[in-house]
Formats: C-alpha cells, structure tokens, sequence
C-alpha cells in the first residue's frame, strides 16, 4: 500500500494550517498612530500669505532631535546625533500629551515650554504634520511642523 501521498497530503495541510495568520483588522487609533518616535523633515510658515520653508535656517542640532510619544501620555525630545553644546544633557525636554477635540487638536505640555495646542492637520503611520497660528509683531503667521517617522 503506497502512504506517501496521502502522508504528503496530511503535512502540506498541516503547514498551510499553522502558517496562516489571523489578519488584523483592528484600526490604527489617532494615539497609536502617534505613540512612536518622530523627527522633524520640514518647517514651514506663511507671514502675510507669503509661504516660506525654515527648515535650513534651524540648526543641526535642533533638527536631528527625535519626538517620542509614548502610548501611556508622556512624550519627550531626546537630541540626535548633533547637540548643541558637548555639555547639554541627551534628554531636552519631556512632559505629556493629549488628543483633543475629536482628534483635531495635540495638546503638549512639558518641562521646558509649558503647555502648547497645535492643530492636528495630517496623522498617519508615515506623517505627522501640526500647525499652529500665532501674532508676532502684530502679523499673523501660521507655521507647520511636518514629521516622519524613525
């Protein structure tokens, strides 16, 4: 009697079986989409509806800082491969963080620029983008953050 196909038959089903995987179809929520390490890739600001970019105006050692959000609410700005000053501490800033107003709205409070609400203009697995809008000098100016993820 010949048992190899049906032996053959038997340990194919077998790994078709155990090496399916069940798909997730859980959607990615506003805050996990958030809750992992982001860093600058453009700042942008319109001052009396003239755009600019001011990303290279920034120094190397701002920009190569990373943001962690962390699912639990706490977020902090560690530096990135360049600092400053040999001397400034690896860890600039930390504090915590909320969603607000139907997921529109990041609030951000922490230990060296207290509390600041950005709007929430782009969440994705590969884009976070903020603006906010502010009067200086008496001329309203609107900046955007964008980041992407590391």
């Amino acid at each position: 009697m010949n048992f190899t196909k049906p032996i053959a038959l038997a340990v194919l089903s077998g790994f078709i079986l155990f090496s399916c995987k069940k798909n997730d179809t859980t959607p990615a929520t506003p805050a996990s989409l958030l809750s992992r390490k982001w860093k600058e890739s453009d700042v942008t600001v319109v001052i009396g509806g003239v755009p600019s970019s001011v990303f290279s105006q920034q120094q190397v050692c701002q920009v190569d800082n990373i943001y962690e959000f962390v699912a639990n609410n706490t977020f902090s700005i560690t530096e990135g491969a360049t600092k400053c000053s040999p001397t400034d501490p690896d860890v600039v800033a930390t504090g915590s963080w909320a969603l607000q107003d139907n997921n529109t709205k990041l609030s951000v409070t922490d230990n060296v620029n207290g509390t600041q609400v950005f709007n929430l203009v782009t969440l994705t697995s590969s884009s976070l983008v903020l603006s906010d809008s502010v009067v200086i000098s008496g001329v309203h100016t609107l900046g955007t953050l964008y980041f992407k993820p590391q």
